[in-house]
């Protein structure tokens, strides 16, 4: 794996680390979302599941302990999470950039699914 590969699997996995571990917090952010975005408190701590699992491939990759492929699905797979929050945002009616009546822009999600695309390929190549 590139050296591009392993910091951006890194990266990638400090932040679905956070953002995982987050939808179980019992924050006010952690609670309101799911109401927000029309899903059920279970769906989106199922998302949480996925994507701390997702980092933990990301990581184990970029370690070798599992082949490069798992690591590369691992991106795919947070590519898909972050298109399915691009449209949940986009079905709430949030747009991209925040604001006092869009409190949930849907830009960081959309960062990241390019973000997790290109690593993906990267792991790849």
């Amino acid at each position: 794996m590139s050296t591009i590969a392993v910091v951006l699997s890194v990266l990638l996995a400090l932040v679905f680390l956070a953002a995982g571990a987050g939808k179980f917090s019992g924050s006010e952010l952690a609670k309101g979302t799911p109401e927000h975005l029309g899903i059920s408190p279970s769906f989106y701590k199922l998302g949480g599941v996925l994507e701390l699992l997702a980092a933990l491939g990301l990581v184990l990759a970029a370690l070798g302990v599992v082949p490069e492929l798992l690591g590369a699905l691992a991106a795919f797979g947070l590519g898909g999470l972050m298109l399915g929050a691009v449209a949940l945002h986009q079905r709430a009616g949030d747009s991209f950039a925040p604001g006092k009546e869009n409190p949930s822009p849907s830009a960081p999600a959309l960062i990241l699914l390019i973000i997790s695309l290109v690593t993906g390929a990267l792991i790849l190549s």
